[in-house]
C-alpha cells in the first residue's frame, strides 16, 4: 500500500533526528508505539474495509507525526542553530 511508502520513511527520519537531538527515550519509544499501532490500526481496516479503523489509524499517525516534529523543534540545539560564528 504507497500509504506506508509515504509515512513510515519520515517518520523514521523524525525520530532519528529526535535521537540524535537529545529527547528523551520514552519519549522516542511513546512515538514509535503510537506510529505502529497506528500503521496497523491503518492495515486493519483497509484489509476488512472497515473506514473507522482506516481514519483512526491515519490519526494515530497523523498524531505521532506531529509529536516528533513539535519534540524535535523542542529538543534541537537552537544555539547552534543561531550562532553567528
Amino acid at each position: 500500500h504507497g500509504n506506508a511508502v509515504e509515512y513510515i520513511p519520515i517518520a523514521i527520519v523524525l525520530m532519528l533526528f529526535m535521537e540524535m537531538n537529545g529527547a528523551e527515550t520514552w519519549m522516542v519509544h511513546i512515538c514509535g508505539i503510537v506510529l505502529l499501532a497506528g500503521r496497523l490500526m491503518h492495515y486493519y481496516g483497509f484489509h476488512h474495509r472497515l473506514f473507522r479503523w482506516r481514519r483512526s489509524g491515519m490519526s494515530a499517525t497523523w498524531c505521532a507525526l506531529l509529536l516528533m516534529v513539535l519534540a524535535n523543534l523542542w529538543y534541537m540545539p537552537w544555539e547552534l542553530v543561531f550562532s553567528l560564528r
